[in-house]
């Protein structure tokens, strides 16, 4: 009866199974309430709903306010230049092939883990070191202890999460910040400089590297000076769902296993994932060959669909989508989903 799909029935249980099998179940206290089929409507005696009207109603009363739908062909031209090749060598380091890969835990990080194993499936060695800001001598410790192992490491890594809760009003301020210390600054520039080394920042990391200026100059510049940022996305929430991205650049060493224009399916999962710049800022990326990749579907509004950015010498890397959550045996119900080479090319970067 109609009115009984309308009533409160706790504890229920809804199956959907072939029609020999159903046969057995109605005998044993189930009760057949439909039939799927392979057109999207639902049909009651003589009335018949239209699923995508009935999904429009519902959506279309709040849309100005919280748009479900962008426009994304204004963002997604895509310029083709020819690359110019950047000095992606490897790197000869006393350690038998296993670099040493820095993950620090800021208070908000939550993807360390993930990342951990994505580089320790690559074949890299791990340190993950837990950022303590409970007392005033705890802070300085733990400052110390940064840049310190920054020093001993060939990778830095740079995980997700919400940093200090993205307060105050901005993500990614506090990890800024503490990279902008002298002695983590030092300690930063001779991994680059020095070593030759690496960085990587997903998600939140790579609202640190924007904010520091790593990214997209390879060196710390005063926000002031910065003409990008990672804000709120276009539609004004959270966004959690699978993206495809374009491959633009493979020289960087991060790329260096990927062809030019290869697609790509990873997670995204952020708040503030949109990329905004000026033109000029704009001309300089694509004329240095610094855009990493770009969404083929444009989620959040981000500037020419913007994912990542590489440095002008590649070794720079920033992206938003979560690279490190895909591996086997996850998503099974999602086709073309394989596991990032970004950590493998990280580590072979150094054999």
């Amino acid at each position: 009866e109609t009115n009984t799909l309308f009533q409160p029935m706790f504890g229920s249980f809804l199956f959907e199974m072939r029609e020999e099998d159903a046969e057995h179940a109605l005998r044993n206290h189930c009760t057949r309430i439909g039939t799927t089929t392979s057109t999207a409507m639902i049909q009651h005696k003589a009335t018949v709903l239209d699923l995508e009207e009935i999904l429009k109603t519902n959506l279309e009363r709040l849309q100005n306010i919280y748009p479900t739908e962008i426009d994304f062909r204004s963002y997604c031209s895509i310029k083709s230049e020819e690359q110019k090749n950047k000095d992606t060598k490897t790197v000869n380091i006393v350690l038998k092939n296993h670099p040493t890969v820095f993950i620090p835990v800021f208070p908000g990080t939550n993807c360390e883990w993930d990342m951990e194993k994505a580089f320790q499936r690559a074949g890299a060695k791990t340190d993950i070191h837990v950022f303590n800001n409970l007392t005033p001598e705890r802070l300085n410790a733990s400052m110390r202890d940064l840049s310190e192992k920054i020093d001993r490491c060939q990778i830095l890594a740079l995980s997700g999460g919400f940093s200090a809760g993205d307060e105050p009003e901005g993500s990614a301020k506090y990890i800024s910040i503490l990279l902008q210390n002298e002695r983590v600054q030092n300690a930063i520039y001779g991994l680059l400089n020095k070593r030759e080394g690496l960085i990587i920042g997903i998600c939140n990391g790579f609202q640190a590297l924007i904010k520091t200026g790593l990214l997209p100059y390879g060196t710390f510049v005063d926000i002031d000076r910065n003409p990008f940022i990672l804000t709120h996305n276009q539609n004004g929430r959270h966004i959690s769902k699978f993206v495809e991205i374009e491959v633009k650049t493979n020289d960087s060493p991060w790329l260096s296993q990927y062809e030019k224009g290869e697609i790509i399916k990873e997670p995204i999962s952020h708040g503030e994932g949109r990329l905004v710049g000026d033109p000029e800022g704009l001309e300089r990326l694509i004329r240095n060959h610094q855009i990493a990749t770009q969404y083929k579907e444009n989620p959040n509004g981000s500037l020419h669909a913007i994912e990542g950015l590489v440095s002008e010498n590649g070794r720079i890397l920033g992206k938003m989508a979560h690279s490190e959550r895909v591996y086997e045996d996850l998503y099974k119900n999602i086709p073309n989903i394989r596991e990032s080479r970004i950590f493998k090319a990280g580590v072979a970067y150094f054999r």
